[in-house]
């Protein structure tokens, strides 16, 4: 009986593997985004500026997931940090998957046509997979007791803000310059903003609560 109660229970922690699920998840998101408009359009410069939006729009999903999921449970403790996974930095992991598909997907619609790439556009992608790996590195995949450092969470937090920035100057971008008129970056923008209230709501909480409760 003993023998049972152990091996069912050695069973229920090696289920599944959370950060395997996510990276998975991102990567097969993501391709699925860029496959159907290559699809649908072929290896032209349509399908590929429809593919790299579609990257970039599903990665973004992800990113506002990994982005509010600590500020969420600070906020809703009762309701939300016994429904969340432990690690709320692993939830970061499926947003890098797929934005590194979405970076590689862009490089190849800079190219499409016989386009060439500069170098501040090749140095700009190069600098963002540097600051995935930060964020991936800072996730908790490997060791939890290392990287549950105070140090390592604000590394992982800066990572989060700097791809925070990314979006919403992106999406500020299209709205100057010979760009076509588009609703659905405003919003992005409104998700973004929103975010941004609800993250300055669960910093002033735990200044303001906390504090009076004890």
């Amino acid at each position: 009986m003993v023998a049972l109660d152990s091996a069912v229970r050695a069973a229920s922690r090696t289920r599944f593997n959370l950060s395997a699920v996510l990276i998975v998840g991102g990567l097969l998101g993501g391709l699925c985004a860029a496959g159907v408009p290559l699809g649908l359009f072929g290896r032209t410069y349509e399908g590929w500026a429809l593919a790299a939006r579609m990257t970039d729009e599903f990665a973004g999903i992800l990113f506002l997931i990994a982005f509010l999921a600590e500020p969420l449970a600070r906020l809703f403790p009762k309701s939300l940090a016994t429904e969340l996974p432990p690690g709320h930095r692993r939830l970061a992991l499926g947003f890098a998957a797929a934005y590194g598909v979405c970076l590689l997907v862009a490089a190849f619609a800079a190219t499409a046509e016989g386009q060439k790439v500069g170098v501040p556009q090749a140095f700009a992608v190069i600098f963002q997979y540097g600051v995935l790996a930060a964020m991936v590195a800072t996730s908790g995949i490997w060791s939890t007791g290392v990287m549950d450092k105070p140090i390592w969470r604000r590394l992982h937090t800066a990572t989060l803000w700097f791809f925070w920035l990314v979006y919403t100057f992106s999406y500020v971008g299209h709205f100057t310059g010979p760009h076509i008129p588009d609703a659905s970056y405003g919003i992005g923008l409104i998700f973004l903003f929103q975010a941004l209230f609800i993250r300055h709501a669960a910093a002033l909480k735990e200044i303001w609560v906390h504090p009076m409760a004890e």
